[in-house]
């Protein structure tokens, strides 16, 4: 299945191991900016970093991509998410999203 689906779509698929990050280059280079946001609210303390990973992987999904120029998130559900203040303070996106969903 995997061989059928890989070769369907034309990718490629690498095998790296744990001990050698290098080797998985665009993987790490995504990773920077997730590090870089957790040891800003932690202040470096790496303790801290459990409390405060679901925000940095947040911010991440719904901020645009320079290689899509989407965020994650739209990509995946087809639409910009609605921020929690848009829910108190309506905007065009949350309005269209009620038009949508009510029935």
């Amino acid at each position: 299945m995997i061989k059928d689906l890989t070769k369907k779509y034309g990718l490629k698929i690498s095998f790296t191991t744990a001990y050698h990050p290098q080797s998985n280059g665009m993987i790490e280079r995504g990773h920077g900016p997730l590090v870089n946001t957790i040891s800003k609210y932690c202040e470096n303390d790496v303790y801290n970093w459990p409390k405060y990973l679901h925000m940095a992987l947040w911010a991440d999904r719904i901020t645009a991509k320079r290689t899509t120029g989407e965020p994650p998130y739209k990509i995946v559900y087809g639409q910009d998410c609605i921020l929690p203040i848009e829910i108190e303070h309506e905007t065009w996106n949350s309005l269209y999203w009620k038009k949508k969903h009510d029935h």
